[in-house]
């Protein structure tokens, strides 16, 4: 999945515009009906990789930890 994400400053102007790709597990559905001993909950569908690109330069490990959580925060968000 790619998408933007945009940082504001107080006054709500876009000051910094990334483009975030993120990768996520295969999501396997559960099993909610029949025997008990058959079911199963869903599985998957969990964040694997992201890159944050400002540009065409990749600024994931120059992020704060602050921002970098509420991107993957998004994009986890997104998924759903």
């Amino acid at each position: 999945m790619t998408f933007v994400y945009e940082v504001e400053n107080e006054h709500g102007e876009v000051v910094k515009t990334y483009t975030v790709e993120a990768t996520f597990t295969e999501e396997v559905p559960g099993l909610l009906s029949g025997r008990p001993e058959r079911c199963r909950p869903d599985e998957g569908g969990d964040l694997e990789e992201i890159a944050v690109y400002l540009g065409n330069k990749d600024v994931t490990q120059q992020l704060d930890d602050d921002l970098y959580f509420k991107i993957r925060k998004e994009a986890t968000e997104r998924c759903r």
